[in-house]
């Protein structure tokens, strides 16, 4: 880490600035292309409907479905939409990485824990998820109906137009309440965690490809340590 004459951290330059969004950048590139075809594999999990009147697909696990993509629409399927995932994390984690390099450097390692008691005073149960050993596991078991639930809201329009064995339109979701209560009610609770197992699978990768991505261009570009 650079110091200044007094032993205190060097201010940060416009130059190292960018420097470290050009890392983050690159790294994010690497870690959502390795991974992006576990996310479309998902999403085609959630997409799927099942019940009196849903449509059922004749793949219904993960590997079903990445053998499905590849039989019918060819590999390259699996990375259909990459592009729009890989300019989000551009915004995403910038802001976010920096914060956490500035605590680093000003406050040292346990800096980052400053106000924990006060936050776990406050949200307790989440801080013990996050803070848990399945940490990730924990993540995915709570974010995922929300996922499916955001997934089937973006997909409906494609059945604006369907209708069912008795001539009625198909429901259109009023909400995301409507959406999770109509899954539930005709799908089954378990179908808020369709897509579970490659989003759960898809975490431990990215964290892995995106760190070790970017220790490896920070080195071939001769950019300092934090």
């Amino acid at each position: 880490m650079p110091r200044g004459p007094g032993g205190e951290p060097a201010p940060t330059t416009p130059q190292q600035v960018a420097l470290k969004y050009f890392l983050s950048c690159s790294a994010a590139l690497v870690a959502e292309t390795v991974t992006y075809p576990l996310d479309i594999t998902k999403t085609r999990l959630q997409i799927v409907r099942h019940g009196p009147h849903g449509h059922t697909s004749k793949a219904t696990g993960m590997m079903s479905v990445t053998y499905d993509i590849v039989k019918n629409e060819g590999a390259m399927s699996l990375w259909r939409g990459v592009a729009p995932a890989i300019y989000r994390h551009y915004g995403r984690y910038t802001g976010t990485f920096d914060a956490f390099r500035a605590v680093y450097r000003s406050h040292g390692f346990f800096g980052l824990w400053m106000g924990w008691v006060p936050n776990c005073q406050r949200a307790a149960l989440l801080n013990m998820a996050d803070l848990a050993t399945y940490d990730r596991l924990m993540a995915a078991i709570v974010s995922t109906p929300a996922d499916v639930v955001k997934t089937r809201m973006m997909d409906q329009i494609r059945h604006l137009h369907d209708s069912d064995p008795n001539g009625k339109p198909s429901k259109m979701h009023k909400g995301s309440i409507d959406c999770l209560m109509h899954i539930v009610k005709r799908e089954g609770f378990w179908a808020l965690y369709r897509g579970f197992l490659p989003t759960y699978i898809r975490m431990a990768p990215w964290s892995l490809t995106f760190w070790i991505s970017y220790e490896k261009i920070r080195w071939l570009t001769g950019a300092p340590s934090f």
